[in-house]
């Protein structure tokens, strides 16, 4: 029976190494370490009887700075066990896409059909992001390395590390001891397909879309994780079953006949001269509420207004975004990116971090085709409106960092003006947002 399991991972640049190594006690003193390559089954060895005091001592060894080859990271993975349980508690009965046809009360086909479609495209972009090395397990709803099951602490430990690549990339500085300071243990936890050797870097983390496509994995584990509750945990390492809680408060209802042609109107009108989206039309249109956003953009908008703002200068405006986001946006609400001061990941060109949209159509539809990090995609395209609380508007000469100055709200980027070719909209409090209709586009609207 075991007692105790614990996971380890070390990706040294340098040495070339891109390993595992798992060791776990059973009750009876036997030791099993487990070890590897990254995405390999790996060797086995036990070591009789030697107890806990051994079991303390090879982790102290692995995992000191002096070790050969550098040292070991551990994945505090979600079905790591140290109880007297013979094995890790199921952590969901279903799976992410189930969970949001409950929550949401999709009982119409339609609906049904496109929170699965949601669910299904987030787990196939992230398999493919990664190269195949974070799979998704149908019968859990969640993605995990060749470690287990991705924990949140461990994605948050990511994004920070992230960050510090981020600026080395900046510099095109992907040799120095500061970047490999941060790219060891970053790959330790999120696992890449291939030898060290044959990685190369640049692309990898390239200002010019590597650094969204690390970002897009992020979120995608960070959305599947909706399926385990982090704070179901008895003592550390201990999985409980997760309880039947409602994840998505999210009312989501076909739009009447009068509102399509609403949305479809105001998409034609605000086309821009964006050629390889021209052919795009309005396919289907859903009435959207995500509760605690409404909630908070009424109290905002109250505040606003007691500011000498009336009305909070609302405008309804388009924010784009990869399938793989959606359901992560149904679930949570939109979030602020994480990625703070850079330039090259979508969404902080004028100040940061900050919620980017437009009143241009076709503008913020080519953040849905992936466009702006220079591919297509053969996704379906989606759009919100939102109701965005903009306030007193600062436009600037060009792009900036930082916040604008203190007495403005939000920033109109006006085309032609401010160093763009299409309007774009910054608010940098996600109160002020609220998106009422999510809608579908397809070449010709069929």
């Amino acid at each position: 029976m075991i007692v105790e399991s614990r996971k380890f991972s070390l990706f040294n640049a340098e040495e070339r190494n891109n390993k595992f190594w798992n060791i776990t006690l059973f009750d009876n003193g036997d030791v099993e370490v487990h070890y590897g390559s990254q995405g390999n089954s790996g060797q086995r060895k036990t070591h009789h009887g030697v107890g806990r005091t051994f079991f303390e001592k090879k982790i102290r060894d692995k995992t000191k700075s002096s070790h050969e080859g550098g040292a070991y990271v551990e994945n505090k993975v979600l079905d790591t066990v140290q109880s007297s349980s013979s094995s890790a508690a199921v952590v969901s009965k279903h799976t992410l896409a189930q969970k949001a046809v409950r929550d949401i009360g999709a009982d119409q086909p339609e609906l049904k059909s496109l929170i699965t479609y949601f669910a299904t495209v987030n787990a196939h972009n992230i398999y493919e992001a990664s190269g195949g090395q974070i799979t998704y397990d149908t019968s859990l709803g969640t993605f995990q390395t060749t470690q287990g099951v991705i924990n949140l602490d461990q994605i948050q430990e990511a994004r920070r590390l992230l960050n510090e690549i981020e600026r080395c990339a900046a510099r095109s500085d992907f040799v120095s001891q500061q970047f490999k300071f941060s790219i060891n243990p970053y790959l330790s936890l999120i696992p890449q397909k291939g030898l060290v050797r044959q990685m190369d870097f640049r692309s990898m983390f390239s200002v010019s879309g590597g650094l969204q496509r690390q970002n897009d994995i992020l979120d995608g584990l960070e959305s599947s994780y909706a399926t385990v509750i982090a704070n179901a945990q008895k003592g550390p390492g201990v999985v409980q079953e997760a309880k039947e809680e409602r994840l998505f408060r999210v009312k989501l209802e076909v739009a009447d006949k009068n509102e399509f042609q609403k949305v479809h109107k105001y998409y034609n009108d605000s086309k821009g001269g964006h050629h390889d989206v021209a052919s795009y039309d309005t396919k289907a249109v859903w009435r959207l509420t995500i509760e605690h956003m409404a909630e908070a953009f009424a109290k905002k908008v109250s505040e606003m207004e007691k500011r000498g703002h009336p009305g909070a200068n609302i405008l309804i405006l388009f924010h784009g975004s990869s399938c793989a986001n959606i359901l992560s946006i149904l679930k949570a609400g939109f979030v602020l990116p994480r990625s703070i001061g850079s330039v090259y990941v979508t969404g902080a060109m004028f100040g940061g971090p900050g919620a980017y949209l437009s009143d241009q159509s076709t503008k913020s539809l080519r953040y849905a085709t992936g466009a702006w990090g220079g591919s297509g995609s053969r996704d379906r395209k989606f759009m919100f409106l939102v109701n965005t609380a903009m306030g007193k508007m600062y436009t600037p000469r060009g792009p900036f960092s930082g916040k604008p100055p203190k007495e403005f709200d939000s920033t109109f980027a006006k085309a032609g003006y401010s160093g763009v070719q299409n309007n774009e909209m910054v608010v940098y409090c996600i109160d002020q947002i609220n998106p009422v209709y999510l809608a579908e586009f397809t070449p010709y609207g069929k």
